[in-house]
């Protein structure tokens, strides 16, 4: 049960601790895209938490459903802050099998990369490489009725080209598109942060 949740993810650039929203901003770098890949198999006991302190518990379980190997897929590139302009201006987009199964406007957080990164400053000591990410919006698989989930041998979003060995890999694509005042467009053309970031799924899990 590995499903997909599309992310923006900032890049640190400048050591930081206990900053203002303002300050923040001049630390992050640049941004990214993240597939913050999760085993919903691994954290039966959130969904079935019933009371408050059994919940929060239990979340724990639910960020080790993340940490397996190969998850966390990011990249392929970095786009720097100056070329990116407002974060919160972008639209975010994730298919599996040519499928749209995330769309969404990055103003609709309720909280934007400098009100996280100054609230978390507060505990940690941020430094150069760092990353923090939005969360996902709506449209995971485990919130679909029925539920969906990435498996090996799925189709290549998009792309329609299925693998030439399915039984290895699965793939999941999350780009990135700025709104204009004309029209929604790529970042630019020849940008590899709009490509799409892929991970690869171990054969066994």
């Amino acid at each position: 049960m590995v499903d997909w949740e599309g992310e923006l993810a900032c890049v640190i650039g400048r050591a930081c601790h206990d900053v203002t929203p303002r300050e923040a901003l001049g630390c992050i770098a640049g941004y990214t895209v993240v597939n913050d890949i999760s085993a919903r198999d691994w954290v039966d006991d959130v969904f079935t938490a019933t009371q408050p302190w059994e919940a929060r518990l239990t979340w724990e379980l639910n960020i080790m459903g993340k940490q397996f190997a190969g998850f966390t897929a990011m990249g392929p590139a970095i786009t720097t802050a100056d070329d990116i302009g407002d974060p919160n201006n972008l639209t975010l987009e994730t298919r599996l099998n040519g499928d749209v199964v995330q769309h969404v406007h990055t103003s609709d957080v309720i909280f934007g990369f400098a009100e996280s990164v100054a609230f978390f400053s507060r505990w940690y000591s941020f430094l150069p490489g760092d990353l923090v990410t939005t969360g996902t919006p709506a449209g995971v698989g485990a919130g679909r009725k029925p539920p969906r989930y990435m498996k090996l041998g799925d189709v290549r979003g998009g792309g329609g080209e299925r693998h030439r060995d399915p039984a290895q890999h699965s793939h999941c694509m999350i780009g990135v598109e700025r709104r204009s005042a004309v029209a929604t467009g790529r970042i630019r053309s020849n940008c590899q942060f709009v490509k799409p970031t892929r991970f690869e799924l171990d054969a066994e899990r």
